[in-house]
């Protein structure tokens, strides 16, 4: 009977223990207001398109044309 009250406590205790973990990661995070948006997507986007960030975009030099 003590072995079960133990095993509880434990687990008890383990969750605890990770709640407190996640929520001091959590409370690390920056929070982005809307405002913010449209700069952190834009950089984003740089990034993925293999440029550095600010670097003029190649096919928005070239000119449109209809085939």
């Amino acid at each position: 009977m003590a072995v079960d009250y133990a095993v509880i406590v434990v687990y008890l205790a383990g969750m605890l223990a990770l709640s407190v973990f996640f929520s001091a990661r959590l409370a690390r995070l920056k929070v982005y207001t809307v405002s913010e948006m449209p700069d952190l997507l834009s950089a984003w986007r740089e990034r993925v398109a293999g440029r550095g960030v600010g670097e003029p975009d190649a096919l928005a030099r070239e000119p449109a044309t209809a085939t």
